[in-house]
């Protein structure tokens, strides 16, 4: 007896297990009613009603309704894959609901927010669905899931389609149950250009239906995808045009007139040359004056082991620029000899920091160095140069998915873009000031990092896909507005003399032959110390002790060290320099900080033969909220 109860038990176990997981949902749908009406264009008006009975108090019903679809076809034994979007529109429903959009589909919320429902209700919704050419050789057919996947029970479910002309009957298939399978729960008739039938048994939790119609070749004439390639070109010719009209008549810089010469320019001292031929004040160009001050008489400087002293020996003469004399008094604030440790204050810190910008405010109005226009249109290019690609990817977004807010993440690279192409500024007027093989090499890295996302900007308008002749367009157009942004400054009359004077001395410095070095040197036996300020703040400082280096040079007269009366450049230099090191460390010292106190995913399948449960278009799902 106790053998039979068990086998009882277990038989019991194995039928439980065969049947169907119980709903999860709060309703069961007593009813489904799904009307379609097709037209020649491809478009499908579709209505859906739902009786709902509640077992728990919801909100409401919602519907996930899928604009994307991945398909996986087998065409004469060959797979290919497709992707595809079918705009939704003309959403209507029966009663209080919100729309909501994302990249894969659409979700239909119905009821209120603010009241809850039980027992018996009914829902009603409409919709249009733009289907398109399935680019498949001509292959059409209307592949519909009827009824998505609800994890709930359908008991009665109707169906009626209305096609727009006649077709084959005999190439309607139907399939039922969960996604893949291939079951049979769907009556078909037809009448006409009508299609309709009903459910032959109740629809478990995840079980759909789905209908496919083979129809021929030229049944749809499908209505062409939108297109803004036309306004993307005139767009972005007219900024391409407008750019180089700007640049023409503010930006196209004089030429330049070098002339190799050994003195710098009478009107600028260190600081100003360091400032005119990159347009930055550089701590460099600042701790310079302490070299002309020491060239001048007025400092001396103490090359110590203990480390340096600098000692005032006479106060700066009346033509001293204002942001020497800040950075003069705030050196000797104290005393007239000061040691490394006195110039590590925060006292010092904001000197240097107002010197900094007195050499700035020095070079405007009469003494401006860029003309103020193209400064400020080269700001504005920053965002033109971004433009036509991040035009075209709006375009080519709005145009598969009709919506702004899905539209605007695709200029994305074209802003990750805009902030790479920033440097671009500070490194094109550092050319001058930098080593040639730095300079190449930092050049190759930004244009790197712009092709990146140049190539981004690419491949999302070939997800889209854009027109290649639009994608080639801007492309260029963007590479050609980055050059026109990148030369967009231009310097003034005076800033292009001023340079031409510069890279003169600059030349000069790095290319003199020995012989001239050393008339130079008979001529001028402090010539080496003159120029040296001017070669620190160029960043060639080497290279002119190079020059010297078998040459003997007198003692200047403001250092004092551990070298004789004659001086050999190189030896001194290579003390010296870490000397300037610490000075410059000294005064531009920092001080350390204080310390203080419902939305769905949705997918498709694809389908083989006569097709599957779940694998045509449409369908997606639903529930309660």
């Amino acid at each position: 007896m106790k053998k039979i109860s068990l086998w009882i038990m277990i038989m019991v176990c194995c039928m439980m297990s065969l049947t169907p997981l119980s709903a999860k949902e709060a309703f069961d749908i007593e009813k489904a009613n799904i009307e379609m009406v097709v037209h020649e264009n491809g478009s499908i008006d579709i209505t859906e009603t739902y009786d709902l009975k509640f077992l728990q108090r919801r909100h409401g019903f919602y519907r996930n309704i899928p604009t994307v679809y991945d398909m996986d076809w087998n065409v004469d034994g060959v797979k290919e894959k497709k992707s595809y979007y079918f705009p939704i529109s003309h959403i209507e429903c029966d009663g209080p609901y919100k729309v909501e959009k994302n990249y894969d589909g659409i979700s239909i919320r119905l009821g209120d927010e603010d009241e809850e429902v039980i027992g018996k209700q009914s829902y009603r919704l409409s919709y249009r669905v733009q289907t398109k050419d399935l680019d498949l050789d001509g292959i059409q057919m209307l592949y519909w899931n009827l009824i998505g996947s609800f994890d709930t029970t359908i008991k009665d479910f109707t169906y009626r389609i209305t096609m727009p002309k006649v077709f084959d009957s005999e190439n309607i298939y139907v399939s039922t149950g969960r996604y893949g399978q291939n079951n049979n729960k769907l009556s078909v008739k037809v009448d006409g250009n009508i299609i309709s039938g009903h459910n032959t048994k109740m629809l478990f939790s995840q079980e759909q239906a789905t209908i496919m119609v083979n129809l021929p070749k030229d049944y749809f004439t499908f209505t062409k995808d939108k297109n803004y390639d036309t306004y993307v070109i005139g767009i972005t010719l007219i900024i391409l045009l407008g750019s180089l009209i700007l640049f023409i008549r503010f930006g196209k810089d004089d030429e330049v007139i070098v002339t190799v010469e050994f003195d710098p320019p009478k009107d600028l001292d260190s600081a100003g040359v360091g400032y005119v031929i990159d347009h930055i004040v550089d701590d460099r160009d600042a701790v310079s004056l302490i070299l002309k001050w020491a060239n001048n008489g007025n400092i001396l400087i103490h090359d110590e082991n203990e480390g340096f002293q600098l000692e005032k020996r006479k106060e700066l003469g009346i033509e001293a620029n204002d942001y020497e004399r800040t950075l003069f008094s705030a050196i000797f604030s104290k005393d007239y000899i000061v040691k490394e440790d006195d110039l590590k204050t925060e006292k010092m810190s904001k000197a240097m920091n107002e010197t900094k910008i007195q050499i700035q405010n020095h070079f405007k109005k009469e003494n401006q160095v860029y003309m103020k226009a193209s400064l400020v249109l080269q700001c504005v290019m920053l965002f033109i140069v971004v433009l036509p690609q991040a035009i075209a990817s709006f375009a080519g977004a709005y145009a598969k998915y009709d919506a702004i807010s899905l539209s605007l993440p695709f200029m994305i690279p074209s802003l990750i873009l805009l902030i790479t192409i920033i440097p671009w500024i500070l490194f094109i007027r550092k050319r001058y000031a930098m080593k040639r093989s730095t300079f190449f090499i930092l050049m190759i890295v930004l244009l790197i990092c712009n092709g990146i996302c140049i190539g981004a900007g690419v491949i999302l308008q070939m997800q889209l896909e854009t027109s290649w002749y639009v994608i080639l367009l801007t492309t260029l157009v963007t590479l050609g507005l980055l050059v026109i942004m990148v030369f967009m400054d231009k310097r003034s009359k005076k800033g292009n003399a001023w340079l031409g004077q510069i890279l003169g001395l600059k030349e000069f410095i790095e290319s003199c032959e020995k012989d001239r070095i050393e008339a130079l040197a008979k001529d001028d036996p402090y010539a080496f110390f003159k120029v040296l300020p001017y070669a620190y703040v160029l960043g060639i400082s080497d290279v002119w002790v190079k020059k010297f280096e078998n040459i003997g040079l007198p003692n200047p007269g403001w250092y004092v060290g551990n070298q004789g009366d004659v001086f050999m450049s190189m030896l001194w230099w290579n003390h010296f320099h870490y000397c300037m090191r610490d000075i410059s460390k000294a005064v531009c010292y920092i001080p350390p900080a204080k310390s203080g106190s419902g939305g769905g995913s949705f997918s498709s399948g694809g389908f083989g033969g006569g097709g599957f449960s779940g694998g045509g278009f449409g369908g997606g799902s639903g529930g309660s909220w």
